[in-house]
């Protein structure tokens, strides 16, 4: 009988003995990570723009949706840095200039410019200045950019006046009238030393207000190049061997027609050739910029930021020369559609680059990252995104004499300048 008691002992000491040991084992990895100091899972989100597709650029990721305000890392650039990123005192669009070993970047108020200048070093020797900060965000300038060409800068006015005055000098005539806060444009004529001026004013009419836009040279009457009852709510000049060509987008809720037309001076004067459609996007709700720009051989490309088949994207347009009807282009989707959608294009390099603002993700709240390529093959080739401080609302650039480019762009912290060189 005794014996039969033994089983029942043995189970009651051992019982507790391996419940006691379950609870003193170390927990499994995944309990450490659980129970250990917060991860890089709550640290700035490290990844490039769904859209890169260069060789050499690295995606992080990313662990988790950025919204608009956060800190936005891109990661790692093919693009190496050598100047910046340097916070400006003056926060608000800009005209950059590069014009030998000097840069001038300038920001205006009514029409009155304010310039610095940064000095261009030999890339060889040119070396990572870091990043600067400002305690706090600059002090905010006007709308629109000033337009630079031929050592000059054409700055607007909050009624619309366009001011004419050499780089360095804070005030200067009215040489041109436009519609306030609508953007300026100017160009040297190549092979001469007159600059063409381009403008967009307003008229009424029995459809109700039309926006045009209108070349100027020098001090000359105002040529119109939008045909007639046709609109123009943006407006750039590039230059294309011996002439310029303009090219003008008019967005509407139906759809946003963009045409081009070139530019030429015969006998002292402008003269217009045939407007083309090159391209019809979507309907726009909201204010659509476009850029342009072209490459050493004189290929010239539009850049259209656009809805098309119910999609947001970007069109890459190529312009023939002459301009034709219908050009072609290659099409590229944004994770989601983006207001006024700022980009930037630079001419006269090996390759013609382009900055676009995109969002990273399709969430509503996504980040809205600057990202840097260039026209490979007729299309957009990502070269990688810019980190910034949340979302990218503006964006300028150009190229120096030893083809880097300088970028200049506005995020939630203010305007930044920095200088990256692509292989």
């Amino acid at each position: 009988m005794k014996k039969r008691w033994i089983p029942f002992i043995a189970i009651a000491v051992l019982v507790p003995l391996l419940l006691w040991f379950a609870f003193r084992k170390d927990p499994k990895e995944t309990e450490r990570r659980d129970d250990a100091a917060p991860s890089d899972t709550d640290a700035p989100t490290a990844t490039v723009s769904a859209a890169a597709s260069a060789k050499g650029l690295v995606d992080a990721g990313p662990k988790k949706p950025s919204g608009p305000d956060e800190w936005f890392d891109a990661g790692p650039s093919i693009c190496r840095i050598v100047f910046g990123p340097h916070q400006e005192a003056l926060t608000g669009p800009a005209a950059l200039i590069a014009d030998g070993t000097t840069l001038s970047v300038t920001v205006q108020e009514n029409g009155k410019p304010r310039t610095r200048k940064e000095v261009i070093e030999p890339l060889k020797t040119a070396k990572t200045s870091g990043k600067f900060s400002l305690k706090g965000e600059g002090v905010k300038t006007s709308r629109p950019a000033c337009a630079g060409a031929g050592g000059h800068l054409f700055c607007a006015d909050h009624q619309g006046g366009v001011h004419r005055m050499k780089i360095g000098e804070t005030s200067g005539p009215e040489v041109a009238k436009g519609d306030p806060g609508a953007r300026v444009d100017a160009h040297v004529m190549p092979g001469t030393n007159q600059i063409v001026l381009g403008t967009l004013a307003t008229k009424q009419t029995s459809e109700g207000r039309l926006s045009e836009a209108y070349v100027t040279l020098e001090n000359g009457t105002p040529v119109r190049l939008s045909e007639d009852a046709n609109g123009a709510t943006d407006l750039v000049l590039v230059p294309r061997g011996k002439k310029l060509v303009g090219i003008t987008m008019d967005a509407r809720r139906a759809m946003s027609p963009v045409h081009a037309r070139e530019i030429s001076l015969e006998d002292g004067k402008l003269t217009l050739g045939a407007d083309a459609v090159v391209y019809v996007g979507g309907g726009a709700d909201q204010h659509i910029y476009i850029a342009a720009a072209s490459d050493a051989r004189g290929q010239t490309y539009a850049f259209v930021p656009a809805e098309r088949d119910g999609k947001f994207g970007l069109a890459t347009i190529e312009i023939s020369s002459p301009p034709d009807i219908d050009e072609s282009f290659k099409f590229a989707d944004y994770p989601n559609g983006i207001n006024m959608a700022p980009i930037a294009a630079a001419s006269g390099g090996k390759f013609v680059y382009v900055a676009r603002v995109i969002p990273v993700t399709k969430d509503v709240d996504s980040v809205h990252a600057l990202e840097l390529g260039r026209v490979e093959r007729g299309e957009f080739k990502s070269l990688g995104s810019i980190s910034s401080n949340g979302s990218v609302s503006y964006v300028t650039m150009t190229l120096d004499a030893e083809g880097a480019v300088w970028l200049y762009y506005t995020d939630t912290a203010g305007s930044w300048l920095e200088r990256r060189a692509c292989p």
